[in-house]
């Protein structure tokens, strides 16, 4: 759940980071533009998956994880944004994890990466 004083659709971006670090790479690093429900996938590498829209079709995945996007969405309402993701995880990323999320706003204000729990990912 991500929250914005200004409003949900204030928010430009709703990352989150599933690893036992911050690391993005090597780790299952998902971006959605909550306005238009856009979503990304960070790569083995540095890069971004294609764009996937929440809702529609198809699943993104890299060596770490997958999320079908499908059955994945995001809902605004007043100021929060909540976001549902659909995930898999590979066999080799099992362990403890911790979950950490992050947001932007139109104004260029950010969260900063904040600690949101942890996951045993099996």
């Amino acid at each position: 759940v991500y929250t914005d004083v200004k409003g949900a659709s204030d928010l430009t971006s709703a990352q989150v980071i599933i690893a036992a670090t911050e690391a993005t790479v090597g780790s299952c690093y998902v971006w959605v533009t909550p306005v238009n429900g856009t979503i990304w996938l960070a790569t083995d590498a540095t890069g971004w998956s294609s764009s996937y829209t929440l809702g529609g079709g198809g699943t993104i995945q890299n060596s770490q994880c997958g999320v079908n996007v499908s059955v994945s969405g995001g809902v605004a309402a007043g100021n929060t944004y909540t976001l549902t993701l659909a995930m898999t995880f590979q066999g080799g990323y099992a362990g403890s994890k911790n979950v950490y999320g992050y947001a932007t706003t139109s104004g260029g204000a950010n969260s900063g990466w904040q600690a949101l729990g942890t996951w045993n990912v099996p």
